[in-house]
């Protein structure tokens, strides 16, 4: 059977570290200044700043490849509008709209994605390689990410975004086209010793 083609994004699952998955998240900024509306699964970076309080940094989205460092995926946002006027419904966050984001930032965080196999699949020796993540369309619908791990990147090269851990072990995902992946992250923003 053929594994499906639905984009997720990065989905928090376990610690490489050897511990249960702890569910460690943290709380940040998305400015209203931020030019791409943002969804569970997206992957973001370190803005440079924080909220009016300083107690929370600001993120944006991450850029795929290019050597680009990565703080985590978003698992979830506070609801639009703040506490005043909240917008239930919206299961994302807005292009220009701010916004306080959930982050699972754990460095040694494990991840499981989707795969692009535009350029052809990963196969079993392709395990422990390192590989980029390439942007999707987000779900308005659902407020899912679009992005998936980019197959055609799968190198030896250190500055590749992301450790491909494994096949995930769940019914129905076999090695191949669209194969949903065990990763973690190989180039973390909070193992980066310059500041931003």
């Amino acid at each position: 059977m053929a594994n499906a083609d639905n984009a997720f994004g990065f989905v928090p699952v376990s610690n490489v570290a050897g511990a249960p998955n702890s569910g460690r998240i943290t709380k940040y900024f998305i400015p209203s200044t931020n030019g791409a509306a943002l969804y569970v699964g997206d992957l973001v970076t370190p803005a440079g700043s924080a909220d009016t309080l300083g107690i929370h940094p600001t993120v944006t989205v991450a850029t795929a490849g290019g050597g680009a460092y990565i703080l985590g995926a978003i698992v979830g946002f506070e609801p639009v509008g703040g506490r005043t006027t909240p917008d239930l419904n919206t299961t994302y966050c807005p292009t220009s709209t701010a916004s306080y984001v959930y982050v699972a930032d754990d460095p040694d965080q494990e991840f499981i994605v989707r795969e692009d196999s535009v350029d052809g699949a990963l196969a079993a020796t392709d395990m422990m390689l390192n590989a980029d993540w390439i942007a999707g369309t987000g779900s308005t619908s659902f407020g899912t990410s679009g992005a998936k791990l980019d197959s055609s990147t799968a190198a030896t090269t250190n500055t590749l975004q992301f450790r491909i851990l494994g096949l995930y072990d769940t019914p129905d995902n076999v090695l191949g086209a669209n194969a949903i992946l065990r990763v973690k992250i190989n180039l973390h923003s909070l193992r980066y010793t310059t500041g931003v």
